[in-house]
């Protein structure tokens, strides 16, 4: 693992372990990561990762499947490693993708009342993992 355990910024929030996104969803972070909002978005970044979570609500009252199917039809064509997993109350769905030399890690977790997605960025190939790892927790 190549993430840099120290060099964390002293003048924004410091949020690790069980950490609460919403009232509703909550991931597991295995470090301390700072944290802001910017344009909408929670982020938590430390050196080499990078997390932007945004949740949106099924306002319209849509099927996990209808949801799903929106959301694949967004997927660039450049994605690969695209990885679906149910259960009884959510579905999964990432991606990875390379952006501008920049590994990411795309996912999504819809629930029936509403679903998050992360978008995780990350320096090294060898960290996806971790991303995946970290994405996996996410929880409602």
């Amino acid at each position: 693992m190549s993430i840099d355990t120290n060099n964390l910024h002293p003048n924004y929030p410091i949020v690790s372990g069980q950490y609460q996104l919403t009232s509703t969803w909550s991931v597991s972070l295995p470090f301390k990561f700072n944290r802001r909002i910017e344009e909408g978005s929670l982020i938590l970044w430390r050196p080499s990762l990078t997390l932007y979570f945004n949740v949106w609500n099924n306002n319209h009252n849509e099927s996990i499947d209808t949801r799903l199917a929106q959301r694949k039809q967004d997927i660039s064509t450049e994605a690969f490693e695209l990885h679906e997993q149910s259960n009884i109350s959510n579905h999964r769905l990432s991606y990875q993708l390379i952006e501008d030399g920049t590994h990411a890690l795309y996912g999504f977790v819809f629930a029936k009342e509403s679903y998050i997605q992360v978008a995780t960025y990350f320096d090294n190939a060898s960290d996806i993992n971790l991303a995946r790892s970290i994405f996996a927790s996410i929880d409602e």
